[in-house]
């Protein structure tokens, strides 16, 4: 197949994957990257046709357009992949200055050395540019969760490829002309690799899409909406990670329940409830170690499951959140809103089969707690 039949092959497939990653971007949240990418993706498959229309011996002024919208597409892929791994904050006002340069540039070699010239400069350009792309995919693995590593490093070394490519073919326009811009081994070589990478990033992109909604789906079942700790569904998978250690350590379950919570929502509406459930769930999860486990049961009731090596140090913890959760405010509209909470401790769990036994005691501490006057902490016998 000749290279402008590959170019065409390539435009198409670019464009309507672009189309697809439009689509897809319309059902997600902001900022998720795919809406760059449907652009970039776009932007280069017509810039890709726009030029083979013109042919490679263009020199007219009106041929730098096809070429900076490629150099703007490409960059559109580095702002996307911000957008995807939460780094954002992307220049356009370099990256739009830095366009412009690189039109001036190329009108200048474009009058100096002619057709050649500008070929010469558009790869060079090109291929700074996936050397950028690759670096950023590489540099993120660094930031993300563990899932994403492999599609980034995927995307980074297909990238990485595609630069040196790119580099190579500039030097081989400005050394041969444009003869070898369509015509010859190097040029099929190329094509037939763009083809390729085209394909491949496009299906690069939808896996790096595929692994964080399904991680996005996994978070749902297992962590409570409103205060982003473990539901009763996530802390049972916890569990039994746990367990499975060999030996695992042993577990002090703290059962915590907010004292009059109901009055809160009574004078100062849900919202404000809200706002009061996330503030204690965040003083929860400030300073436990990793080991240690934070969910919601339901209400305004959570459990904290502390690997404590100590005896007494479950009780340690607990004051020490009694005491956090008394110094917390919540400011709302009306008011700051302060409150306190009743804690019970139950005696070290050691095995999945000995949980519910433990919650139970915790729970009898609770009450305990609740019945002696509440903002306390109560031990369960043994703990």
């Amino acid at each position: 197949m000749d290279p402008a039949t590959v170019i065409v092959v390539l435009a198409t497939h670019l464009i309507c994957t672009g189309g697809l990653l439009f689509l897809a971007s319309r059902q997600m949240p902001p900022r998720c990257g795919l809406g760059p990418w449907a652009l970039g993706l776009f932007t280069f498959g017509s810039a890709y046709l726009v030029r083979l229309a013109a042919g490679a011996d263009a020199a007219s002024w009106l041929i730098l357009a096809p070429d900076v919208a490629m150099m703007g597409a490409a960059i559109l892929f580095i702002v996307g992949l911000r957008d995807f791994v939460g780094h954002g904050g992307f220049r356009w006002h370099r990256a739009g200055l830095g366009l412009v340069l690189f039109a001036l540039l190329e009108w200048g070699v474009l009058m100096r050395w002619g057709a050649h010239g500008r070929h010469t400069v558009l790869n060079v350009g090109l291929g700074l540019t996936y050397i950028w792309l690759a670096w950023s995919a590489a540099a993120a693995r660094r930031t993300v969760a563990a899932v994403l590593m492999r599609p980034l490093g995927f995307l980074a070394g297909l990238m990485g490829v595609m630069a040196l490519l790119t580099f190579a073919r500039g030097i081989h326009i400005g050394v041969h002309g444009t003869g070898v811009v369509l015509g010859g081994l190097f040029a099929k070589v190329y094509y037939a690799y763009a083809s390729l990478a085209a394909v491949l990033l496009a299906m690069g992109l939808l896996w790096m899409v595929f692994v964080r909604l399904n991680g996005q789906l996994a978070e749902l079942a297992t962590r409570d909406a409103l205060t982003r700790l473990l539901n009763r569904t996530g802390l049972d998978e916890a569990l039994r990670r746990h367990f499975g250690q060999r030996p695992p350590p042993p577990l002090t379950l703290l059962v915590l329940d907010l004292d009059h919570f109901k009055r809160i929502n009574d004078e100062h509406g849900h919202a404000a409830g809200d706002r009061m459930l996330q503030a204690v769930a965040e003083v929860l999860t400030r300073d436990l170690r990793p080991s240690d486990l934070v969910a919601r049961l339901g209400g305004e009731e959570f459990v904290v499951c502390s690997a404590a090596a100590e005896p007494g140090d479950g009780r340690a913890l607990a004051e020490r959140l009694r005491a956090a959760v008394a110094r917390l405010e919540v400011a709302t509209a009306g008011a700051v809103l302060r409150c306190t909470v009743s804690i019970g401790v139950s005696a070290p769990c050691r095995d999945l089969a000995g949980w519910d036994a433990a919650l139970g005691g915790a729970d009898r501490a609770l009450y305990a707690a609740k019945s002696a006057g509440r903002d306390r902490v109560v031990a369960a016998a043994g703990a």
